[in-house]
């Protein structure tokens, strides 16, 4: 027994009033916390009376709470906590902004088995209004492995008051969303397949919800590749499709390419390189324009070089 002694389990550290051994793979901790913040005085901690750990497996309680600094936030009748998965199983985030108001982001992870894990999230906006989804990641023996990402709300708009104050205006609703679906397939060692599809409902969507993805890809494609390795080079096949009407995009209806990597000429010492690209354009203006630029285009490029 240790009194007044802390606990590390990377990358989760632990204090009790008392901390005890009861078997080869177990400790109790007593009137303590779980946290994996590594300060002497935790932002955040999961406390409880008492705290069964198997060290590298996982941690349960009963009547746990959740505080965050000095501030109870949650209680969970019981608790369980993986201790090999770094990533918590449940996440809250409360906050303040302009343009939501007071809101609370929750997510819960989950794993079906080894091939199917995801979150789901709820969400809650004081000036728009309860935010669903759900993530998916999942795998195949023999199809390959994918994820896929969804989110919806029907927005309101209150201005800048607050859910609970009287307004003089009558609130207005609006239906956003996402729908993402990524997945790619080793068909065999010479052959891979890969598309994606992202459906949004406006233009605004990412940036008002998911600004990191915004930054990233503030217009992301719907697309279908697909490449071969040849005995000389590879061939590839790419279908490229706008889906988001809002957003000026250049349609590949389709593209053909093939690279023809560095060959030997005979015992010259020159090597003979080429890449030629067959492609089908169609430039298609954002709503509400019904303008189309098409065309089509041959490039070959053929390169002799000599080391």
């Amino acid at each position: 027994n240790f009194t007044n002694a802390h606990v590390a389990m990377d990358p989760y550290y632990g204090k009790g009033t008392i901390i005890s051994k009861v078997g080869p793979e177990k400790i109790n901790i007593q009137d303590g916390y779980l946290t994996t913040c590594d300060h002497d005085k935790p932002h955040f901690r999961l406390q409880a009376a008492n705290i069964a750990v198997e060290p590298g497996k996982q941690a349960q309680a009963r009547g746990m709470k959740m505080f965050v600094g000095p501030v109870p936030l949650m209680y969970l009748p019981r608790y369980t906590q993986s201790l090999v998965d770094r990533h918590p199983r449940y996440s809250l985030i409360p906050g303040y902004s302009k343009d939501f108001g007071f809101y609370v982001l929750q997510a819960w992870r989950y794993d079906f088995n080894e091939r199917v894990n995801g979150v789901f999230h709820a969400d809650f906006y004081d000036r728009k209004g309860a935010g669903v989804g759900g993530d998916m990641n999942y795998k195949s023996n023999h199809y390959g492995e994918g994820a896929v990402r969804t989110y919806y709300i029907n927005e309101y708009n209150i201005g800048d008051k607050h859910i609970w104050e009287k307004r003089d205006i009558k609130a207005t609703y609006r239906e956003r969303y996402k729908a993402e679906w990524f997945h790619r397939w080793d068909v065999d060692d010479k052959t891979t397949a890969a598309w994606q599809y992202y459906k949004l409902s406006d233009a605004d969507f990412l940036k008002d919800y998911f600004k990191r993805e915004n930054r990233n890809d503030p217009s992301p494609s719907t697309y279908f590749v697909l490449t071969r390795l040849l005995t000389y080079g590879t061939l590839g096949l790419t279908v490229q499709n706008r889906i988001n009407k809002f957003n000026t995009e250049v349609e590949r209806l389709p593209e053909v390419s093939y690279n023809l990597s560095n060959q030997a000429l005979g015992s010259s010492g020159f090597f003979f390189k080429n890449t030629s690209s067959f492609v089908n354009l169609v430039k298609k203006f954002a709503n509400p324009s019904d303008v189309n630029l098409e065309t089509r285009r041959l490039d070959t490029q053929n390169e002799i070089s000599y080391p």
